[in-house]
Protein backbone atom coordinates (compact mmCIF):
# COMPACT_ATOMS: atom_id res chain seq x y z
CA UNK A 1 0.00 0.00 0.00
CA UNK A 2 1.40 3.40 -0.99
CA UNK A 3 1.63 6.18 1.59
CA UNK A 4 -0.97 8.23 -0.29
CA UNK A 5 -3.54 5.44 0.00
CA UNK A 6 -2.81 4.73 3.68
CA UNK A 7 -5.78 6.00 5.75
CA UNK A 8 -3.55 6.94 8.69
CA UNK A 9 -1.28 8.94 6.38
CA UNK A 10 -4.30 10.62 4.80
CA UNK A 11 -5.65 11.56 8.23
CA UNK A 12 -2.26 13.01 9.15
CA UNK A 13 -2.11 15.13 5.98
CA UNK A 14 -5.67 16.37 6.45
CA UNK A 15 -5.04 17.31 10.07
CA UNK A 16 -1.74 18.97 9.14
CA UNK A 17 -3.53 21.14 6.58
CA UNK A 18 -6.13 22.13 9.17
CA UNK A 19 -3.44 22.90 11.75
CA UNK A 20 -1.58 25.16 9.32
CA UNK A 21 -4.78 27.08 8.58
CA UNK A 22 -5.45 27.45 12.32
CA UNK A 23 -1.95 28.84 12.91
CA UNK A 24 -2.50 31.43 10.19
CA UNK A 25 -5.90 32.39 11.63
CA UNK A 26 -4.40 32.62 15.12
CA UNK A 27 -1.71 34.98 13.85
CA UNK A 28 -4.29 37.21 12.18
CA UNK A 29 -6.37 37.32 15.37
CA UNK A 30 -3.34 38.47 17.35
CA UNK A 31 -2.58 41.17 14.76
CA UNK A 32 -6.16 42.44 15.08
CA UNK A 33 -5.91 42.39 18.87
CA UNK A 34 -2.64 44.30 18.92
CA UNK A 35 -3.82 46.91 16.42
CA UNK A 36 -7.08 47.46 18.30
CA UNK A 37 -5.85 47.35 21.89
CA UNK A 38 -2.33 48.76 21.64
CA UNK A 39 -1.78 50.73 18.43
CA UNK A 40 -5.38 51.94 18.22
CA UNK A 41 -5.41 53.23 21.78
CA UNK A 42 -2.15 55.13 21.34
CA UNK A 43 -3.29 56.78 18.11
CA UNK A 44 -6.65 57.68 19.68
CA UNK A 45 -4.80 59.33 22.56
CA UNK A 46 -2.60 61.29 20.14
CA UNK A 47 -5.70 62.44 18.25
CA UNK A 48 -7.28 63.55 21.52
CA UNK A 49 -4.18 65.51 22.50
CA UNK A 50 -3.98 67.26 19.16
CA UNK A 51 -7.68 68.13 19.04
CA UNK A 52 -8.38 69.04 22.67
CA UNK A 53 -5.13 70.56 23.85
CA UNK A 54 -4.30 73.92 22.26
CA UNK A 55 -0.85 75.13 23.36
CA UNK A 56 -0.64 78.75 24.37
CA UNK A 57 2.92 79.39 23.33
CA UNK A 58 5.81 78.20 21.20
CA UNK A 59 7.40 76.18 24.01
CA UNK A 60 4.16 74.38 24.82
CA UNK A 61 3.60 73.72 21.13
CA UNK A 62 7.04 72.16 20.75
CA UNK A 63 6.54 70.01 23.85
CA UNK A 64 3.12 68.84 22.69
CA UNK A 65 4.39 67.98 19.21
CA UNK A 66 7.40 66.14 20.64
CA UNK A 67 5.19 63.98 22.87
CA UNK A 68 2.79 63.28 20.01
CA UNK A 69 5.69 62.39 17.70
CA UNK A 70 7.08 59.97 20.28
CA UNK A 71 3.68 58.30 20.72
CA UNK A 72 3.14 57.96 16.97
CA UNK A 73 6.62 56.48 16.62
CA UNK A 74 5.83 53.92 19.32
CA UNK A 75 2.57 53.05 17.57
CA UNK A 76 4.43 52.50 14.29
CA UNK A 77 6.97 50.23 16.00
CA UNK A 78 4.16 48.26 17.66
CA UNK A 79 2.42 47.92 14.30
CA UNK A 80 5.58 46.53 12.70
CA UNK A 81 5.97 43.99 15.49
CA UNK A 82 2.30 43.03 15.20
CA UNK A 83 2.86 42.23 11.54
CA UNK A 84 5.17 39.34 12.44
CA UNK A 85 3.32 36.62 14.36
CA UNK A 86 4.58 33.04 14.18
CA UNK A 87 3.92 31.64 10.72
CA UNK A 88 4.06 28.17 9.20
CA UNK A 89 7.03 29.34 7.12
CA UNK A 90 8.92 30.34 10.27
CA UNK A 91 8.15 26.96 11.84
CA UNK A 92 9.52 25.10 8.82
CA UNK A 93 12.62 27.26 8.52
CA UNK A 94 13.57 27.81 12.18
CA UNK A 95 11.93 24.93 14.03
CA UNK A 96 9.76 24.43 17.07
CA UNK A 97 12.04 25.90 19.75
CA UNK A 98 12.57 29.27 18.07
CA UNK A 99 8.91 29.50 17.08
CA UNK A 100 7.84 28.91 20.69
CA UNK A 101 10.23 31.60 21.93
CA UNK A 102 8.63 33.99 19.42
CA UNK A 103 5.13 32.90 20.47
CA UNK A 104 5.80 33.42 24.19
CA UNK A 105 7.27 36.88 23.56
CA UNK A 106 4.14 37.88 21.63
CA UNK A 107 1.89 36.27 24.26
CA UNK A 108 3.63 38.25 27.01
CA UNK A 109 3.30 41.55 25.16
CA UNK A 110 -0.34 41.10 24.11
CA UNK A 111 -1.65 39.91 27.47
CA UNK A 112 0.71 41.93 29.66
CA UNK A 113 1.79 38.93 31.68
CA UNK A 114 5.06 37.19 32.47
CA UNK A 115 5.82 34.45 29.96
CA UNK A 116 9.14 32.76 29.27
CA UNK A 117 10.49 29.89 27.24
CA UNK A 118 13.46 27.79 28.40
CA UNK A 119 15.21 25.53 25.91
CA UNK A 120 17.90 22.97 26.73
CA UNK A 121 21.34 23.47 25.18
CA UNK A 122 21.06 20.40 22.94
CA UNK A 123 17.99 21.61 21.01
CA UNK A 124 17.65 19.99 17.59
CA UNK A 125 15.17 19.75 14.77
CA UNK A 126 12.90 16.82 13.98
CA UNK A 127 10.25 16.21 11.33
CA UNK A 128 8.87 19.68 10.37
CA UNK A 129 5.30 18.40 10.00
CA UNK A 130 5.36 16.97 13.52
CA UNK A 131 6.92 20.19 14.82
CA UNK A 132 4.03 22.16 13.32
CA UNK A 133 1.40 19.97 14.99
CA UNK A 134 3.27 20.07 18.32
CA UNK A 135 3.40 23.86 18.09
CA UNK A 136 -0.35 24.08 17.49
CA UNK A 137 -1.08 21.85 20.50
CA UNK A 138 0.97 24.16 22.72
CA UNK A 139 -0.62 27.23 21.14
CA UNK A 140 -4.07 25.88 22.02
CA UNK A 141 -2.95 25.08 25.58
CA UNK A 142 -1.71 28.67 25.95
CA UNK A 143 -5.07 29.95 24.76
CA UNK A 144 -6.78 27.71 27.30
CA UNK A 145 -4.75 28.88 30.30
CA UNK A 146 -5.15 32.53 29.23
CA UNK A 147 -8.92 32.09 29.24
CA UNK A 148 -8.84 30.48 32.70
CA UNK A 149 -6.98 33.06 34.77
CA UNK A 150 -5.52 36.08 32.96
CA UNK A 151 -2.38 37.79 34.28
CA UNK A 152 -0.85 34.63 35.79
CA UNK A 153 2.75 33.81 34.76
CA UNK A 154 3.42 31.15 32.14
CA UNK A 155 6.58 29.15 31.52
CA UNK A 156 7.35 26.64 28.77
CA UNK A 157 10.35 24.30 29.10
CA UNK A 158 11.78 22.27 26.22
CA UNK A 159 14.13 19.49 27.26
CA UNK A 160 15.67 17.69 24.26
CA UNK A 161 16.69 14.30 25.61
CA UNK A 162 18.38 11.37 23.90
CA UNK A 163 15.24 9.77 22.47
CA UNK A 164 12.48 12.27 23.06
CA UNK A 165 11.52 15.90 23.59
CA UNK A 166 9.87 16.70 26.92
CA UNK A 167 7.83 19.91 26.81
CA UNK A 168 6.38 21.21 30.08
CA UNK A 169 3.99 24.15 30.28
CA UNK A 170 3.59 25.67 33.75
CA UNK A 171 0.74 28.07 34.51
CA UNK A 172 0.38 30.24 37.59
CA UNK A 173 2.19 28.87 40.63
CA UNK A 174 2.16 25.29 39.36
CA UNK A 175 5.37 23.33 39.85
CA UNK A 176 6.62 20.23 38.07
CA UNK A 177 4.99 17.33 39.93
CA UNK A 178 6.70 14.03 40.79
CA UNK A 179 6.60 11.46 38.02
CA UNK A 180 3.65 9.69 39.63
CA UNK A 181 1.68 12.93 39.84
CA UNK A 182 1.06 13.32 36.13
CA UNK A 183 -2.44 12.38 34.95
CA UNK A 184 -3.34 11.12 31.46
CA UNK A 185 -5.01 13.68 29.23
CA UNK A 186 -8.21 11.65 29.05
CA UNK A 187 -8.70 12.49 32.75
CA UNK A 188 -8.79 16.22 31.93
CA UNK A 189 -11.89 18.16 30.77
CA UNK A 190 -12.11 18.61 26.98
CA UNK A 191 -9.06 16.42 26.44
CA UNK A 192 -10.33 15.35 22.99
CA UNK A 193 -9.32 18.76 21.67
CA UNK A 194 -5.65 17.88 22.15
CA UNK A 195 -5.39 14.12 22.47
CA UNK A 196 -6.14 13.34 18.84
CA UNK A 197 -3.40 15.63 17.60
CA UNK A 198 -0.91 14.36 20.16
CA UNK A 199 -1.59 10.81 18.95
CA UNK A 200 -0.89 11.85 15.35
CA UNK A 201 2.69 12.76 16.27
CA UNK A 202 3.06 9.71 18.55
CA UNK A 203 3.17 12.00 21.58
CA UNK A 204 1.86 11.57 25.09
CA UNK A 205 -0.05 14.41 26.74
CA UNK A 206 -0.43 14.62 30.52
CA UNK A 207 -1.51 17.22 33.03
CA UNK A 208 -1.38 18.09 36.72
CA UNK A 209 -3.14 20.62 38.95
CA UNK A 210 -6.52 22.34 39.08
CA UNK A 211 -8.31 22.70 35.71
CA UNK A 212 -9.62 26.09 36.86
CA UNK A 213 -6.42 27.52 38.34
CA UNK A 214 -2.76 26.44 38.38
CA UNK A 215 -1.96 23.87 35.72
CA UNK A 216 1.01 21.95 34.39
CA UNK A 217 1.03 20.11 31.07
CA UNK A 218 3.62 17.68 29.73
CA UNK A 219 3.97 16.71 26.09
CA UNK A 220 6.39 13.84 25.40
CA UNK A 221 7.39 13.59 21.74
CA UNK A 222 9.60 10.73 20.49
CA UNK A 223 12.33 12.14 18.26
CA UNK A 224 12.56 9.03 16.09
CA UNK A 225 9.44 7.22 14.89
Amino acid sequence: MSAASNPIYQQFREELLLVQMEIQEHGLSWIRKEIYENVGQVLSYVKLRLSDHVPVGTLQLKQSMAISKKLVGQAIRDLRVASWPVSVTELREKGLAMALEHELATFSRLYNREAQCRVSDNARRFDPDREIIAFRILQQLLDRVEALTPARPVEVRLDYRKTDLCIILLHGSAAVPPETGWKPADDWPDYQLFQQRAALIRAGLEWFGDPQEDLAFRLLIPLSV
